[in-house]
C-alpha cells in the first residue's frame, strides 16, 4: 500500500511538474511575442519620426483653451512712458509696474500676465505715449525699485500687448472685487466678474491661500489674485489672461523699436511672430497643428519638432496669402535637400548661416534624424529669435510639446550655443525660406 502509495504520488508530482513545464513555456512564449511585436512596431516609427535634441516627444492633448497666439502686429509705437514727471522707457515703465502691482513670489506666468496688462492699460491711458500717467491706484502703481522676477516677466513678454479687432484695449484689472454677489466660506472667497472689452460675466474664485491677499477692486478684467492662483495651477499667461479677457482678444505684437517690423517684403507682410506652444482646441491651431493638414499629426508624432515646424510652415504661408504647401515630413536633418531636389519647385534656400530670414525653416544635421525650428525675428545685433519643440528641458504639464522660444541667438559665430552649432553635435545645414 506504500508503495502504491508513492507511486501514486510520483505520478501526479511527473503531472504537476508537466503542467508547470507547459504554464512558464506558455508565459515566456506570451512575453517573447509581444517583445517581438514591440520591435517591430517601435522600429519603424523611430525610422519614420523625428527623435530630435532632447529625445521623441508624446502626444498629448495641450493644456485646454487658450488665447490665439497667431500675433497681431500693431503697426503704431509707444516708446516713452512719463510718470512722475519723469521719462522711462516703455519696458522699464512696465518692469516698474510689475514690480509695484504684483505679488512677485506667486508664480511667473502670472507676473507675464501682468506685464502684458500694466503695458496695455498703460499704452491706451497715454495715447500712445503722447500723455503722462499717474503714479496710483486710480491708474497704476509704478516703483523704481524692481525686482528680478518683474524685470523677467517685463523682458519675456516684451512688445506684447492685448488686442480686440486689432486694437489695443483698456485692459483693467484689480486685486480681488469684494462688492456684487462677494461671498466667502471656509473653501475661499467668490464673486461675478466683468470681461473686458464685451463686458461679459463670469465667477471667479480663490481658494483660502489667497483670501489674505484681498485689497478690493472693480471687477473689471483681470483679478490679480485669481491670476497667481491660476498660475500655481500651472497655467500659463496666455490662459490666463484668455480666462480674464473677452473672447477674440488676442496676444498683439508692437512694430518699430521692438524689432518685429524687420523682416520680410510686402508680399508676406501679414507675418507675425508666434511666442507660445499650439494649442489643440483652438481653431486656428487645429488646421495647421492637430489635424490631417499636417503629415507629422496624422502619423501620431504630435510633439515632435517635424511636426511643429510642418505646422508652423504652412502656417506663415497662409499668413502670407500663398496657396504653396509644405508638404514634407520625415527625418528633419532631410528637410534641405528635399527641397533643393524639387528643383524649379523648390522654397528658396541658403546654405550661408549668415542669412536668416523670418519665416524660415532651419534645418541641423545630427546623428540620425537632426533638428528643424522656425526663425521668427532677426535682429540688428546679429542674433535671431527661433522657436522649436520636443525641447525635453522645457516640458511641463502646461508645455507638453516642449515648445520653447529662444530669443537672441548668435547666428554670426561657430561657437556651441549658436545657430552655426546649438548643441555639441549639431551642425547647421540651410535656411529654407517659406516667405521672401
Amino acid at each position: 500500500m506504500d508503495e502504491q502509495k508513492s507511486n501514486k504520488n510520483s505520478g501526479i508530482a511527473k503531472i504537476l511538474l508537466k503542467a508547470r513545464r507547459i504554464i512558464i513555456m506558455t508565459i515566456v512564449s506570451f512575453v517573447v511575442s509581444n517583445i517581438i511585436f514591440l520591435i517591430v512596431l517601435i522600429i519603424p516609427l523611430m525610422v519614420l519620426g523625428i527623435i530630435d535634441i532632447e529625445g521623441a516627444g508624446s502626444q498629448t492633448s495641450g493644456i485646454g483653451y487658450s488665447p490665439n497666439t497667431y500675433l497681431q502686429k500693431v503697426e503704431k509705437e509707444c516708446e516713452t512712458i512719463i510718470v512722475d514727471n519723469k521719462a522711462y522707457s516703455l519696458e522699464e515703465y512696465v518692469a516698474g509696474v510689475v514690480s509695484a502691482e504684483a505679488y512677485n513670489s506667486e508664480g511667473i506666468e502670472a507676473l507675464k500676465a501682468q506685464a502684458i496688462a500694466a503695458r496695455s492699460y498703460a499704452i491706451i491711458r497715454t495715447n500712445y505715449c503722447q500723455s503722462p500717467i499717474n503714479n496710483s491706484s486710480a491708474a497704476q502703481n509704478f516703483t523704481t525699485n524692481i525686482t528680478d522676477a518683474a524685470r523677467t516677466a517685463a523682458s519675456a513678454t516684451e512688445g506684447l500687448v492685448l488686442t480686440y479687432n486689432s486694437e489695443i484695449i483698456l485692459s483693467e484689472y484689480d486685486s480681488f472685487y469684494r462688492g456684487g454677489d462677494y461671498s466667502c466660506d471656509s473653501n475661499g472667497c467668490s464673486v461675478t466678474y466683468t470681461k473686458l472689452p464685451n463686458n461679459e460675466k463670469h465667477k471667479v474664485t480663490v481658494s483660502n491661500k489667497y483670501t489674505n491677499m484681498i485689497a478690493g477692486g472693480h471687477g473689471r478684467g483681470m483679478s490679480q489674485i485669481a491670476s497667481y492662483e491660476l498660475a500655481n495651477q500651472g497655467k500659463t499667461y496666455d490662459y490666463i489672461l484668455n480666462y480674464f479677457y473677452s473672447p477674440g482678444v488676442q496676444l498683439g505684437v508692437l512694430g518699430g523699436s521692438y524689432g518685429y517690423s524687420s523682416g520680410l517684403s510686402a508680399s508676406s507682410k501679414n507675418f507675425t511672430v508666434r511666442t507660445n506652444m499650439p494649442v489643440q482646441g483652438n481653431s486656428h491651431d487645429d488646421e495647421f497643428y492637430f489635424s490631417n493638414n499636417n503629415l507629422s499629426y496624422s502619423a501620431g508624432f504630435v510633439g515632435q519638432c517635424t511636426w511643429y515646424a510642418f505646422g508652423r510652415a504652412n502656417e506663415i504661408l497662409a499668413q502670407a496669402g500663398s496657396d504653396l504647401k509644405w508638404k514634407y515630413a520625415p527625418d528633419a536633418k532631410f528637410w534641405l535637400q528635399y527641397n533643393i531636389d524639387l528643383g524649379d519647385e523648390a522654397f528658396a534656400y541658403s546654405t550661408d548661416v549668415n542669412n536668416p530670414k523670418p519665416g524660415a525653416i532651419i534645418v541641423w544635421e545630427s546623428g540620425q534624424f537632426g533638428h528643424v525650428g522656425v526663425v521668427e525675428k532677426v535682429n540688428d545685433d546679429g542674433t535671431l529669435d527661433y522657436s522649436e519643440a520636443n525641447i525635453s528641458s522645457v516640458k511641463t504639464q502646461s508645455n507638453p510639446y516642449g515648445f520653447r522660444y529662444q530669443s537672441h541667438i548668435s547666428y554670426t559665430d561657430t561657437t556651441v550655443g549658436s545657430i552655426s552649432s546649438i548643441f555639441s553635435g549639431y551642425k547647421f545645414l540651410g535656411y529654407i525660406y517659406m516667405v521672401e
